[in-house]
C-alpha cells in the first residue's frame, strides 16, 4: 500500500501528544507514530512516557510531506496512468472547425509518438483519451 500524505493541521502548535493519542489524532496505528521516530520525529525528553510537542510535529510531517513531492517540470502534465509527466498536447484555438481539431489532434498524436518513449509495451493512445473525448466530436470519430 502506498504511504500517503498526513496532514500537519491536525496537530495544535502548543500543545503535548503522547504515541496513542497521536495517532488516533492523525489515523494511523501507533507503530506508525514509533517509526517516525527512528525517521528523525524528536520526543520532549528521552523518558515515559514518550511526549511530542505539537510545533515538532508540524515540522516533522511538512519536511516528510515537501520531501515527497515530485513537481512536473514546466510545459508537462502528469499522466495518471503512466504515474510519470508527459508533455502537454498543443490544442487548436477555441471556435475552430472540426477539420481545425482533427488536424491538431493527429499532429500532436503523431508528434509524441516520435518524442515520447513508451515502457512495457504501452499504446501512445491512452495519454490521449482525455482529449479525444473532450475535442473529438461525433462526427470525426469514423476517420483514421
Amino acid at each position: 500500500m502506498a504511504a500517503r500524505r498526513i496532514d500537519p493541521r491536525l496537530i495544535k502548535l502548543n500543545r503535548t501528544y503522547d504515541v496513542a493519542e497521536l495517532a488516533r489524532r492523525l489515523g494511523v496505528h501507533r507503530n506508525t507514530v514509533r517509526h517516525w521516530q527512528g525517521e528523525g520525529l524528536r520526543s520532549l525528553d528521552g523518558g515515559r512516557p514518550v511526549l511530542f510537542h505539537g510545533s515538532t510535529i508540524r515540522d516533522f510531517l511538512g519536511k516528510r510531506n515537501a520531501r515527497r513531492k515530485s513537481p512536473c517540470p514546466q510545459g508537462t502534465l502528469y499522466c495518471f496512468k503512466c504515474r510519470a509527466p508527459r508533455p502537454k498536447l498543443s490544442v487548436a484555438p477555441a471556435g475552430a472547425t472540426d477539420e481545425a481539431l482533427w488536424a491538431a489532434y493527429v499532429a500532436a498524436v503523431e508528434r509524441s509518438k516520435e518524442t515520447l518513449s513508451f515502457e512495457d509495451g504501452l499504446l501512445a493512445g491512452h495519454a490521449y483519451a482525455g482529449f479525444v473525448k473532450s475535442f473529438v466530436t461525433p462526427s470525426m470519430r469514423g476517420r483514421s
